[in-house]
């Protein structure tokens, strides 16, 4: 009958305009977590990384202006640094459970690498208290390896972390790519079906 062509040309309309909601919020939902993940994970997980190894830089040329000129203004940056690299070391240790990865870079290499530079800036400023201050500007060259050693681990982790960002980037990308083309099926299949059920009610 006319009025059951009508309901069932509703019904279509209906189920086609729900499947539309649902695959948006759907996807809308994986773009949030994405976005979510990017902006409370991997960005302040990228950063922390980054300002570590920017702090060691620091830690050296605060070390190396103080063993050239005795300038004790100079070490400024060495407790300045070492106070932020405590903390970032901190931000990133308590983001181990979701990055394997990145743990074991930082426990591997980082720490070692880290405590071996410390040790060796200590030994210069040392010795520069000790008044053996052309010794001690003799030795900062001694320094190089541990600190592109240390710049080396600092690269594997920067890898780690760069990954991070844009796997959540991607993962944000498909799944609007995602909900386009499903909207833009659903809404072909919609249009369809409401032309098929049109024509069959003006028969």
């Amino acid at each position: 009958s006319l009025g059951q062509r009508i309901a069932l040309t509703s019904a279509v309309s209906l189920v086609v305009a729900m499947l539309v909601g649902v695959v948006s919020v759907t996807r809308m939902n994986v773009m949030a977590e994405s976005t979510r993940q990017i902006v409370s994970d991997a960005i302040p997980v990228n950063n922390a990384a980054r300002d570590l190894l920017l702090q060691v830089v620091n830690e050296e040329t605060g070390v190396r202006g103080y063993v050239s000129t005795g300038d004790e203004k100079f070490l400024e940056p060495l407790t300045e640094g070492r106070k932020a690299i405590q903390e970032d070391v901190k931000f990133l240790e308590g983001r181990y459970d979701g990055h394997p990865i990145m743990k074991a870079l930082i426990e591997d290499k980082v720490k070692p690498g880290l405590a071996e530079v410390d040790a060796f800036f200590d030994q210069l400023i040392a010795k520069v208290k000790d008044g053996k201050q052309q010794e001690a500007v003799g030795n900062l060259g001694d320094g190089k390896s541990r600190m592109d050693d240390f710049r080396k681990a600092m690269d594997e982790v920067f890898v780690d972390t760069e990954k991070l960002v844009a796997d959540d980037q991607q993962e944000s990308e498909a799944a609007y790519t995602a909900a386009v083309r499903m909207i833009l099926l659903l809404g072909g299949i919609g249009v369809v079906a409401t032309i098929v059920a049109s024509l069959s009610l003006s028969r």
